[in-house]
């Protein structure tokens, strides 16, 4: 697996477009991979005082036309490519890992509820789903959220913060890959771990 991110120039109109639309994220995204790639998934990450689009596929992308609309054209190339099985082979299960991850926990809603974005429930969910997904929670450190309308009806985008144990490392890397929760297509479901706070430095 290749985990992959690029700098956004929010200064560029086609930068506002792509990242105010789910679908031309979904466009640009694919752009980076030749057809019948598989899975891909992706999410839009604040660092380092700009916004990145992170995504991890099983090919490595080619980020060149994607940067050629939406990144910083007087940096080049403007992306960052980690081989991700080495970071997940790497990996000492003695150590609780860092994670982030940003998910849809729930299937679409006509109306927001306000029980839905309960900390303890949205916890909870976390927890249970690590039981089928090959880890454990050691520390939530933060839970956000946030209602998005889509077609006319509401998903609940929820940020999660925190530390994991991995209990069965083939069980989590094919979750990571495939995507946990809801609304994949959307930019939800990437969940990324790291020694550090993130996987981006060190």
């Amino acid at each position: 697996m290749f985990l992959s991110r690029m700098a956004l120039d929010m200064s560029l109109e086609d930068t506002q477009s792509v990242v105010r639309s789910f679908q031309l994220q979904k466009e640009m995204v694919f752009s980076a991979f030749p057809p019948s790639s598989g899975r891909l998934l992706w999410r839009m990450d604040s660092l380092e005082g700009r916004l990145w689009i992170v995504m991890l596929s099983r090919l490595r992308p080619d980020l060149t036309f994607f940067h050629q609309q939406c990144g910083y054209q007087g940096v080049f190339p403007s992306w960052d490519i980690l081989d991700y099985d080495d970071i997940l082979d790497q990996v000492d299960l003695r150590h609780a890992q860092h994670f982030e991850f940003y998910a849809c926990p729930y299937p679409f809603v006509s109306m927001p509820k306000n029980e839905y974005q309960d900390m303890r429930q949205l916890r909870t969910w976390f927890e249970n789903t690590g039981k089928n997904c090959g880890f454990e929670l050691a520390n939530m450190e933060s839970i956000t959220s946030c209602w998005k309308v889509i077609n006319q009806k509401y998903t609940l985008f929820t940020w999660f913060t925190g530390k994991l144990w991995i209990t069965d490392l083939e069980t989590f890397s094919e979750a990571c890959f495939h995507g946990i929760g809801e609304n994949l297509d959307l930019g939800a479901g990437l969940l990324t771990i790291s020694e550090q706070s993130t996987v981006w430095t060190g």
